[in-house]
């Protein structure tokens, strides 16, 4: 099976990042999207909707350059690494893009970087992993070994 479309999830934990380049060795043709999402659910922060909704947009706005500037620096950038930004659950928003970008292959990191990380995005690549309507691949590196 080709993979033309790999969607890969990205928190910039060094597990998410062995996850992008395992992707860039393996499907070298393939259109691969870096997606991150802003987890809206762990915001304790309550502002009137205004500010909230200007705030959320300037997160991702500072997340969308971060990510782009990672990817274009890269010296096998060629315009087929996407970076993509959003904001709500996790689980959901990498299942809707997924679908809605028609990836054939999500790769994802085992854990996250830290210990709160781990948990979360260990939590997170099992969800997607039963959920997803394509096919999945966790990469379990060298950040997920002791």
């Amino acid at each position: 099976m080709e993979f033309r479309k790999v969607l890969v999830p990205i928190d910039f934990s060094k597990g998410s990042t062995e996850a992008l380049e395992v992707s860039l060795a393996h499907f070298a043709n393939a259109q691969i999207f870096v997606l991150h999402v802003i987890d809206t659910n762990q915001s304790d922060i309550v502002f009137e909707d205004e500010i909230s909704n200007e705030f959320q947009s300037k997160i991702q706005d500072a997340a969308y350059q971060k990510l782009k500037s990672q990817l274009e620096a890269r010296p096998n950038y060629d315009g087929k690494l996407e970076p993509i930004v959003r904001a709500g659950r996790p689980v959901n928003v990498i299942l809707e893009t997924a679908k809605s970008y028609e990836a054939d292959l999500i790769v994802m990191g085992s854990h996250g970087n830290t210990s709160i990380t781990r948990t979360f995005f260990g939590h997170t690549t099992y969800h997607v992993s039963r959920k997803a309507e394509c096919s999945t691949w966790v990469i379990k590196g060298e950040s997920t070994k002791n």
